[in-house]
């Protein structure tokens, strides 16, 4: 089994960290069980925030149902 930087050698512009994001400290895992890891590590990882929604206007919040009238 070719480790991760013997693996993606031949890519250019590829920049390897130098020390590994995680470390098994005890057993030996399957290939399946660490994908399982990688897998669940990625989904967490931080994403693009979330675009703020846009504010409403004056004009279109009047005009919402619901609304409390401000003019009586």
């Amino acid at each position: 089994m070719l480790a991760g930087r013997q693996r993606f050698a031949h890519f250019q512009g590829v920049t390897v960290a130098e020390e590994p994001l995680f470390k098994v400290v005890r057993g030996t895992p399957t290939a399946e069980e660490v994908a399982a890891i990688v897998g669940v590590l990625l989904s967490r990882r931080a994403g693009a925030p979330a675009a703020a929604p846009a504010p409403v206007s004056r004009w279109r919040q009047s005009a919402r149902p619901g609304s409390r009238p401000r003019w009586r």
